[in-house]
């Protein structure tokens, strides 16, 4: 053991990784409320998709642009969307896949800059901030959940002792 200036060098370092377990916590905090959000969100979303080629809503002004879709536009929006929101929650909840969460957060970001392309070559342009956001967010939660704070995965592994058997 070292000692510098009274301290012990075991001492620093005790003192390192409790903040830095301090700050992973909080990040992991972060991207799980992110998480269910978006999740929730996209999944609605998706779903909207569906019952608009069924029985069309009656919906606000601002998301008019759903009318002009086509039907395979809706499938594929749609169905994206739910499997995205779904991703982003069901594989950090049962601990199974959770590189998953990563993958459906990159496919939603990927939806987003669709939707970008459709705004924009549309004229709606005041569509274009919020998807702009939802993709830059879908990218932080692909990023924290692939490089900072990736999902525990569960343990596989059968520990029951076979010799009994």
């Amino acid at each position: 053991m070292i000692v510098i200036f009274g301290l012990r060098l075991t001492d620093c370092g005790d003192h390192l990784d409790k903040e830095l377990r301090k700050e992973q916590s909080k990040m992991n905090l972060l991207l799980w409320v992110l998480q269910v959000i978006f999740g929730i969100y996209f999944f609605i979303v998706g779903i909207l998709h569906f019952v608009m080629l069924v029985m069309p809503p009656r919906l606000p002004a601002a998301m008019d642009w759903m009318y002009d879709l086509s039907p395979g536009l809706h499938y594929f929006s749609g169905a994206a969307e739910i499997l995205g929101g779904l991703g982003l929650i069901l594989p950090g909840i049962t601990r199974i896949q959770t590189r998953l969460t990563s993958l459906a957060a990159v496919g939603l970001a990927i939806v987003m800059v669709g939707a970008i392309f459709w705004h924009a070559q549309r004229g709606e342009f005041q569509n274009l901030g919020l998807n702009f956001i939802l993709g830059a967010l879908a990218c932080f939660i692909a990023y924290g959940r692939w490089k900072i704070q990736p999902l525990a995965a569960r343990d596989t592994r059968d520990t029951r002792d076979t010799r009994d058997i």
